[in-house]
This record gives C-alpha cells, sequence and structure tokens, in this order.
C-alpha cells in the first residue's frame, strides 16, 4: 500500500473527510439548539442533508461523466467549504435560508461515494504499476479509515465543545454560541480543505485509467496463452 501514492492520497482524503463530517453530524444539534435557538429546526435540517446527499448521490454518474472523479470531488468540496464559512458568518435566525443550505451541504456531502470510485481506480493502478492487485486490503484500509476517523472526530468535537465553555442543560453566552458555531462549521471547513490539498496530486484521469485499463488487458491476454 505505502508504494501506491494514489491510494495512500484517497485513503487520506476519506480519513479527514469523515473527520469533518462525522463530527459536525455529531455537533450539529447543539448548532441548532443554542446558535439558531430553535428545537424544531433540528427536524427540517437533517432531513434536508439527508434529501441532499440522495440528490447529491444520483447526481455523481453525471457528475464524473462531465468533471472526472477527481476534480467531481474538488468542486464538491469547495462547495461544501463555501456553505460553512456562509452558515458560520451569516446569522442563524432565516429558516428557508438554513434548509437551503443544509441542502446543498447534503448535495456536496455524496462526494464521499466518489472517493469509493477514486479507490478502484487506486486498485487499477497497483496492479498495473507493481503487479499487486489488492481489493480486500484496500477496502478495509478505506473502512479503518472511517472508523478512526469516527473516533478521532467524536473525542476531538468533544473536547472542543468543552474549551468553548459550553454548560449543559444551561442558558449559552454568546462567546459559547460563537464557539458551537465554530466547530459545527469552521472546524470541517478546515478539515476539508486539508483534505483537498493531496488531490492535486492526484493524476487518474480518465484518459490515463483508459490506457491504464487496455495496457492490464493486454498483460492478462498475454498471460493467459
Amino acid at each position: 500500500m505505502c508504494k501506491n501514492k494514489m491510494l495512500l492520497i484517497t485513503v487520506f482524503c476519506v480519513f479527514m473527510g469523515a473527520i469533518a463530517i462525522m463530527s459536525r453530524m455529531s455537533m450539529l444539534t447543539y448548532y441548532v439548539i443554542y446558535v439558531v435557538g430553535s428545537f424544531t429546526m433540528i427536524a427540517p435540517i437533517f432531513t434536508s442533508v439527508t434529501v441532499g446527499q440522495l440528490i447529491g448521490s444520483l447526481l455523481l454518474p453525471v457528475g464524473t461523466r462531465i468533471f472526472g472523479k477527481r476534480n467531481l470531488l474538488l468542486l464538491m468540496n469547495v462547495v461544501m467549504v463555501i456553505c460553512f464559512v456562509i452558515m458560520f458568518v451569516i446569522p442563524a435566525n432565516n429558516s428557508a435560508f438554513l434548509i437551503i443550505i443544509s441542502l446543498i451541504i447534503g448535495v456536496t456531502g455524496a462526494s464521499a461515494n466518489v472517493c469509493t470510485g477514486m479507490l478502484s481506480d487506486c486498485i487499477e493502478y497497483g496492479d498495473w504499476k507493481y503487479g499487486i492487485r489488492e481489493e480486500g486490503l484496500t477496502y478495509s484500509y478505506m473502512s479503518f479509515g472511517v472508523k478512526l476517523a469516527t473516533a478521532v472526530g467524536g473525542s476531538v468535537t468533544v473536547l472542543l465543545l468543552a474549551a468553548s465553555g459550553y454548560v449543559p442543560n444551561a442558558e449559552q453566552t454568546e462567546a459559547v454560541k460563537s464557539g458551537i458555531n465554530a466547530v459545527v462549521n469552521l472546524a470541517p471547513a478546515v478539515c476539508i480543505v486539508i483534505s483537498a490539498i493531496p488531490l492535486f496530486w492526484y493524476k487518474l484521469d480518465k484518459k490515463m485509467m483508459d490506457q491504464i485499463r487496455k495496457e492490464l488487458d493486454e498483460r492478462n491476454a498475454a498471460k493467459a496463452k
């Protein structure tokens, strides 16, 4: 695995992206209750995110065909970061705005499925370049990365929430509300930016993958003779 740089890039992207999304979703209820100030908005916001993820997943085949996997992932990450920053900056007192931007964030959250497709390309790349095909091991790395990200993200966000001065079952100060807003929106935005940086060195585009598959078919055909 350490030789396959494309796989390392993809797994790192999955890891940091999972930290961002998992930690944000675990803290989103606090944002709605204390920053938005409305228990009744919990269900609409979470529903909007879920519906957005469904829409985003349905649009992925079209998106990958137009932009390619890496470029689509970068585009979705950029839009997601912009939405997080907007939610941090703009006062959370407009229900329609919150639902619409949560829907957009949900659409961009479907980018996790792009990484799954990129892993398939990394398997082909590893077979082509190093003669080693590791389907099971590759997806186990992804699974481990997501589980580790869930543990790390959950722990870090709880620590950040405590550091903000949060007191359970009490009226929160403006400073605490700002801290919760930062944990829910700015911290995930930073993680997404970090996850996207190595993608500029990811080179498995459609042209290269077509060439790799062609050469692999020729190699396998020669072995079969």
